[in-house]
Protein backbone atom coordinates (compact mmCIF):
# COMPACT_ATOMS: atom_id res chain seq x y z
CA UNK A 1 0.00 0.00 0.00
CA UNK A 2 1.44 3.72 -0.84
CA UNK A 3 1.16 6.21 1.47
CA UNK A 4 -1.30 8.33 -0.22
CA UNK A 5 -3.80 5.07 0.45
CA UNK A 6 -3.13 5.20 3.83
CA UNK A 7 -6.41 6.63 6.28
CA UNK A 8 -3.68 8.48 7.94
CA UNK A 9 -2.96 10.19 4.73
CA UNK A 10 -5.71 10.94 3.82
CA UNK A 11 -7.51 12.30 6.76
CA UNK A 12 -4.29 14.66 6.95
CA UNK A 13 -4.89 16.28 3.31
CA UNK A 14 -8.48 16.67 4.17
CA UNK A 15 -7.72 18.49 7.37
CA UNK A 16 -4.76 20.23 5.84
CA UNK A 17 -7.09 23.31 5.05
CA UNK A 18 -8.23 23.66 8.45
CA UNK A 19 -4.49 23.38 10.04
CA UNK A 20 -3.71 26.40 7.44
CA UNK A 21 -6.26 28.14 9.22
CA UNK A 22 -4.99 27.87 12.55
CA UNK A 23 -1.39 28.78 10.85
CA UNK A 24 -3.42 32.16 9.40
CA UNK A 25 -5.16 32.83 12.94
CA UNK A 26 -1.91 32.05 15.14
CA UNK A 27 1.23 33.47 12.79
CA UNK A 28 -0.36 35.43 10.48
CA UNK A 29 2.49 33.79 7.77
CA UNK A 30 3.03 35.29 4.51
CA UNK A 31 3.26 31.67 2.77
CA UNK A 32 2.42 28.51 4.06
CA UNK A 33 5.09 25.60 2.41
CA UNK A 34 4.94 21.87 2.16
CA UNK A 35 7.24 19.57 1.90
CA UNK A 36 6.73 16.59 -0.07
CA UNK A 37 5.11 13.53 2.22
CA UNK A 38 7.57 11.08 2.10
CA UNK A 39 10.06 13.10 0.58
CA UNK A 40 13.81 13.56 2.22
CA UNK A 41 12.92 15.86 5.01
CA UNK A 42 10.25 14.21 6.20
CA UNK A 43 11.79 10.92 6.02
CA UNK A 44 14.86 11.80 7.90
CA UNK A 45 13.84 15.10 9.87
CA UNK A 46 9.73 14.71 10.07
CA UNK A 47 9.47 18.10 8.92
CA UNK A 48 5.93 18.56 7.05
CA UNK A 49 4.94 22.01 6.98
CA UNK A 50 7.40 25.51 6.76
CA UNK A 51 5.64 29.10 6.99
CA UNK A 52 7.58 31.97 6.34
CA UNK A 53 6.58 34.66 9.02
CA UNK A 54 6.42 38.39 8.90
CA UNK A 55 9.36 38.76 10.19
CA UNK A 56 10.43 36.59 7.39
CA UNK A 57 11.79 34.20 9.59
CA UNK A 58 11.29 30.44 8.67
CA UNK A 59 9.42 28.41 11.24
CA UNK A 60 9.23 24.10 10.77
CA UNK A 61 6.16 22.00 11.74
CA UNK A 62 5.41 18.37 11.69
CA UNK A 63 2.02 17.71 11.98
CA UNK A 64 -0.24 15.03 13.39
CA UNK A 65 -4.00 15.16 12.83
CA UNK A 66 -6.34 11.98 14.46
CA UNK A 67 -9.60 11.16 13.25
CA UNK A 68 -12.44 12.00 15.78
CA UNK A 69 -12.78 8.31 16.90
CA UNK A 70 -9.88 8.88 18.67
CA UNK A 71 -10.71 12.29 20.02
CA UNK A 72 -11.59 10.85 24.03
CA UNK A 73 -7.89 10.30 24.46
CA UNK A 74 -7.19 13.44 24.49
CA UNK A 75 -3.16 13.18 24.11
CA UNK A 76 -0.60 14.57 21.91
CA UNK A 77 0.88 11.16 19.89
CA UNK A 78 4.18 10.62 18.41
CA UNK A 79 5.44 7.82 17.01
CA UNK A 80 8.22 6.13 18.95
CA UNK A 81 9.44 2.98 17.37
CA UNK A 82 9.21 2.71 13.13
CA UNK A 83 9.81 -0.68 13.65
CA UNK A 84 8.94 -1.90 17.74
CA UNK A 85 10.36 -5.33 16.79
CA UNK A 86 13.72 -3.97 15.38
CA UNK A 87 13.52 -0.89 17.51
CA UNK A 88 14.34 0.96 14.96
CA UNK A 89 13.96 4.78 16.04
CA UNK A 90 10.86 6.57 14.72
CA UNK A 91 9.88 9.62 14.63
CA UNK A 92 10.44 10.92 18.22
CA UNK A 93 14.24 10.22 17.98
CA UNK A 94 14.60 12.08 15.00
CA UNK A 95 12.41 14.74 15.40
CA UNK A 96 13.62 18.42 14.01
CA UNK A 97 10.72 20.49 13.82
CA UNK A 98 10.67 23.63 15.71
CA UNK A 99 6.79 23.12 16.38
CA UNK A 100 4.57 20.17 16.66
CA UNK A 101 1.17 20.33 15.57
CA UNK A 102 -1.31 18.45 17.02
CA UNK A 103 -4.86 17.93 17.00
CA UNK A 104 -8.48 16.19 16.36
CA UNK A 105 -10.72 15.92 13.82
CA UNK A 106 -14.29 17.41 14.74
CA UNK A 107 -17.55 15.51 14.47
CA UNK A 108 -18.98 16.31 11.10
CA UNK A 109 -15.53 15.68 9.71
CA UNK A 110 -15.40 19.34 8.50
CA UNK A 111 -12.57 20.73 10.59
CA UNK A 112 -10.55 20.67 13.63
CA UNK A 113 -12.51 19.70 17.71
CA UNK A 114 -9.21 20.18 19.26
CA UNK A 115 -5.80 21.64 18.19
CA UNK A 116 -2.48 22.54 20.16
CA UNK A 117 0.79 23.70 18.59
CA UNK A 118 3.50 22.62 20.91
CA UNK A 119 7.19 23.25 21.30
CA UNK A 120 8.90 20.31 20.08
CA UNK A 121 11.92 20.00 21.75
CA UNK A 122 10.68 20.56 25.56
CA UNK A 123 7.98 18.31 24.58
CA UNK A 124 10.07 15.66 23.39
CA UNK A 125 12.31 16.25 26.82
CA UNK A 126 9.73 16.52 29.19
CA UNK A 127 8.20 12.99 27.72
CA UNK A 128 11.84 11.62 27.84
CA UNK A 129 12.09 12.66 31.62
CA UNK A 130 8.66 11.44 32.65
CA UNK A 131 8.29 8.29 30.07
CA UNK A 132 6.48 6.77 33.21
CA UNK A 133 3.44 9.11 33.07
CA UNK A 134 2.94 8.05 29.05
CA UNK A 135 2.06 4.78 27.42
CA UNK A 136 4.14 3.39 24.53
CA UNK A 137 1.28 1.04 22.23
CA UNK A 138 1.63 -0.92 19.41
CA UNK A 139 0.22 1.04 15.51
CA UNK A 140 -2.20 -0.92 14.51
CA UNK A 141 -1.90 -2.50 11.01
CA UNK A 142 1.76 -1.60 11.12
CA UNK A 143 5.22 -2.45 12.82
CA UNK A 144 5.69 0.76 14.07
CA UNK A 145 4.55 2.21 17.83
CA UNK A 146 3.71 5.63 19.36
CA UNK A 147 4.04 7.26 22.25
CA UNK A 148 1.17 9.14 24.07
CA UNK A 149 0.86 11.54 26.98
CA UNK A 150 -2.37 13.18 28.00
CA UNK A 151 -2.51 16.69 27.12
CA UNK A 152 -3.47 17.86 31.01
CA UNK A 153 -0.18 16.01 32.41
CA UNK A 154 2.09 18.30 30.36
CA UNK A 155 3.08 21.28 31.77
CA UNK A 156 2.53 24.92 30.35
CA UNK A 157 6.09 25.15 29.04
CA UNK A 158 5.88 23.16 26.11
CA UNK A 159 2.70 24.50 25.09
CA UNK A 160 3.44 27.02 22.01
CA UNK A 161 -0.36 27.70 22.03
Amino acid sequence: MSLEQTKEYQLSQKLEPFVDDVYRKVFNPTEIIRSDKGGELDKKFHVDTYLRLPSNILATFQEKTLSYKYRTFNTVTIEYYQNRHTKELGEFFNLASQFYFHGYENEKGNGLSVWHIFKTYPLLMWIYYNLELCNIRSAAGSNASFISCDYKLLPREVFFR
